[in-house]
């Protein structure tokens, strides 16, 4: 069979749920509990074998792309949703606005009742 990335991958894979079967059995052998709890290390099944890969903060380029695409991300996501937002803030400002604008006018005295008086 020809000796392509994606056959070299498949026969990783098999390989390591064999060893991962194999480990969970002799495991399994010598594992000791107490009061209903596994040991301390063999809390989670299967936690093993997991590969995480990250790059050092010292080889990433923090603002990669800042101005050639950050900005013009910026201004994309601005103006798909400040029309979703922009009718509920007009409505809310016009409501506060109208709502100072009666407080005030119902603080006032009405000259009328004061008419009669000295």
């Amino acid at each position: 069979t020809p000796c392509t990335l994606t056959s070299v991958k498949n026969k990783c894979r098999e390989l390591s749920f064999q060893l991962l079967g194999a480990e969970k059995r002799e495991r399994a052998k010598y594992e000791r509990k107490e009061m209903g709890h596994k040991n301390w290390g063999t809390l989670v099944f299967g936690a093993k074998n997991i590969i995480t890969y990250s790059l050092s903060p010292y080889e990433q380029k923090a603002f990669h792309g800042l101005f050639s695409k950050g900005i013009p991300n910026i201004i994309r996501r601005f103006t798909d949703q400040v029309f979703y937002v922009l009718p509920g803030l007009g409505i809310g400002g016009l409501v506060y606005y109208y709502g100072t604008k009666d407080f005030k006018r119902r603080q006032r005295k009405n000259p009328a009742d004061y008419a009669n008086e000295q």
